[in-house]
């Protein structure tokens, strides 16, 4: 369920969308699900990618995380938490994938625009990129 004041635990001044808008992309510390977890946590209250938080040092890390987990990739893996969405139902709060060189990417969607880790902090996506989206709720 949704915190009463979610939009300011996201996007406000102390949030997880401002803190990390300079902050670069970290296997080990920011990557898209640990971005996405923050992001959660602040809507709802819960992180149900807890297990990413300093458990990952490379892409290797991650996909054995997502094998453990019994998961293919970041989208399986959010499947397991979020009931699936036309991307065109998504809001802000809500999680969605994009693909990148070949790659799916957790991102979390703003409003018009969604965000996820890249190099030199923050990403902006538009929702139109979005191949498959995650009600957070």
């Amino acid at each position: 369920m949704r915190l009463t004041d979610w939009r300011q635990r996201l996007m406000g001044r102390e949030g997880p969308v401002e803190c990390a808008r300079t902050r670069p992309f970290s296997w080990k510390s920011h990557n898209c699900a640990a971005f996405g977890g923050r992001c959660v946590a602040a809507v709802t209250g819960e992180n149900p990618y807890a297990t990413y938080d300093e458990a990952c040092a490379s892409e290797d890390d991650a996909n054995a995380i997502l094998t453990k987990m019994g998961c293919t990739d970041i989208e399986d893996a959010t499947a397991k938490h979020f009931p699936q969405i036309s991307p065109g139902e998504v809001q802000a709060g809500d999680l969605g994938i994009i693909e990148r060189r070949g790659k799916k990417i957790l991102v979390v969607c703003l409003g018009a625009l969604c965000a996820a880790p890249g190099a030199r902090g923050l990403m902006f996506h538009l929702r139109s990129e979005l191949t498959a989206a995650f009600r957070v709720s």
